[in-house]
């Protein structure tokens, strides 16, 4: 697949691709299981890295036999993780000067299988939703990523076509769905190596270089 020049609309994934939450939920889940006599590890996490809540405590659930909901694991967690983006989350370098650069260029969006309220308390503390035409979390489509219906559903209330979109992600099952969504995926190897982001078209070795890029990308597409 081309790259689509110019990009009608560039769609972003949230944790790890634009703030540096994923090691927060990590820690979150680690700290609630280990609670519950459950002790993993951040090697452990990363095989979750893109999925939602709601698939990890099920396999956790299922791993254990418990006969509990996943509801209730997911709400432990969410109280913990929280209070630590409230105390630590931030954007990656060079994010909010490339966002305000791309703002009013061209549409942007984020697409995230975080839930709504998790997304919230994220752009509270950092205001990334202020950059944005439209959010798509896991509370809005019934199917996550990696299926493309969060990508689809973007590219919808964006009003532009899936393939004169450029995605940017950091997961293998956000790259996939954007990829099955017809769009162009720009692949981060930073919070998984690049044979496990094979989906992707292209691949940049952090956030802070992917933003550079985009900014060139657009600059030259649109005029400085």
């Amino acid at each position: 697949m081309q790259l689509p020049y110019p990009p009608a609309a560039i769609i972003f994934d949230l944790d790890g691709t634009l703030v540096n939450t994923e090691p927060l939920h990590c820690q979150a889940w680690l700290y609630i299981l280990a609670a519950r006599g459950f002790h993993y590890d951040a090697h452990w996490f990363e095989q979750w890295i893109g999925t939602s809540d709601r698939f990890l405590a099920l396999g956790v659930i299922k791993e254990h036999g418990l006969s509990i909901e996943p509801r209730e694991l997911q709400r432990e967690k969410e109280q913990l993780f929280h209070a630590r983006v409230r105390e630590q989350a931030e954007l990656y370098p060079e994010v909010a000067t490339t966002l305000s650069y791309l703002q009013g260029r061209l549409p942007l969006a984020i697409a995230t299988n975080s839930s709504r309220e998790d997304a919230i308390h994220v752009f509270a503390k950092t205001k990334l939703d202020t950059y944005m035409d439209t959010t798509v979390t896991a509370s809005d489509v019934t199917q996550l990523k990696p299926a493309p219906d969060m990508y689809l559903l973007a590219a919808e209330k964006l009003g532009v076509a899936p393939a004169s979109c450029l995605v940017v992600e950091d997961s293998p099952a956000g790259a996939t769905a954007a990829r099955a969504a017809g769009m162009y995926v720009l692949g981060l190897t930073s919070s998984q190596p690049r044979e496990k982001m094979n989906a992707a078209h292209t691949w940049f070795e952090n956030p802070t270089i992917a933003m550079r890029y985009l900014r060139e990308l657009v600059g030259s597409s649109f005029g400085k």
